[in-house]
């Protein structure tokens, strides 16, 4: 059975910062709409200097980062440290608290990515930290859609998450259409270059598209030769959300156990000169 196309509910401008080399998403009242997603940076910095955000602390959340023109040095108070080369994907489950730094190595005078933040279940909000990635090699790409996360059709990546979400990037020169999992209640797009016609509408590049609730396709045409944009679908999620400066709990218990860790890694760090 046909169950049309599905309507925009709202569209959102972002909130730029460092000069616009940031657009930020998701502030206030989006982040209950679109639990579990709750925080989108979208960062396009023209630049030959390694750029980035050095040691910053997080709890209760999770981290996927994308980036798509620059490799990206990661280092965290929990001994991990590596590159994420340009392409790859990173989950990061922030759990009890961590500081971590991330600096990324200009390809071509730009650096380009997104991360988004999601939220952890009771469960894993206060657990060890815990990561996953995959190279930008291993992601699937199928009819104009990079498979960050979740599955497209029959393609599936091979990032490891605390549960199912679906976050592609597509980058389309014709018309683009997905059929959301029945569960996916949550969904929106980002369009982080060129325009689209999405219902009718034309949405301006760096903007957030926010969809109705209930049954239907999403459907996407490109306004102009082609548009790049990242999508996410997810179930809805129906914990509370308790929110700190860097962190995102459930409850006030867990928040303040959070920033109570996050506090004595502070400490450590200090001690090692490193803030």
């Amino acid at each position: 059975m046909n169950k049309g196309i599905r309507a925009i509910e709202s569209v959102h401008a972002g909130r730029p910062l460092r000069g616009g080399d940031i657009n930020q998403m998701f502030d206030g009242d989006l982040r209950e709409r679109l639990k579990p997603f709750v925080f989108l940076d979208h960062f396009d910095v023209e630049t030959d200097k390694e750029w980035g955000f050095h040691y910053h602390p997080h709890s209760g959340v999770a981290t996927f980062t994308y980036t798509q023109t620059a490799d990206l040095k990661h280092v965290d108070t929990g001994g991990h440290a590596g590159v994420l080369e340009k392409g790859s994907v990173q989950w990061m489950a922030a759990g009890g608290g961590i500081w971590h730094e991330e600096l990324y190595q200009p390809s071509g005078g730009t650096v380009k990515g997104l991360q988004l933040w999601l939220t952890l279940p009771p469960e894993l909000e206060n657990a060890a930290v815990e990561y996953d990635q995959a190279a930008g090699s291993a992601l699937p790409v199928v009819d104009q859609t990079r498979v960050l996360s979740g599955t497209f059709g029959e393609a599936s990546s091979p990032i490891r998450t605390a549960y199912p979400f679906n976050y592609f990037d597509v980058s389309a020169d014709r018309a683009w259409t997905f059929d959301p999992p029945a569960d996916h209640d949550v969904i929106w797009l980002y369009t982080y270059e060129g325009a689209a016609i999405i219902g009718g509408k034309k949405v301006k590049p760096k903007h957030l598209v926010v969809f109705e609730r209930g049954p239907g396709s999403i459907e996407v045409l490109p306004d102009g030769d082609q548009v790049g944009f990242v999508i996410g679908t997810a179930a809805a999620s129906t914990h509370p959300l308790v929110v700190g400066q860097f962190s995102m709990h459930t409850n006030e218990v867990a928040l303040a156990k959070g920033l109570k860790r996050i506090g004595e890694l502070r400490e450590v760090l200090q001690n090692a000169g490193k803030l």
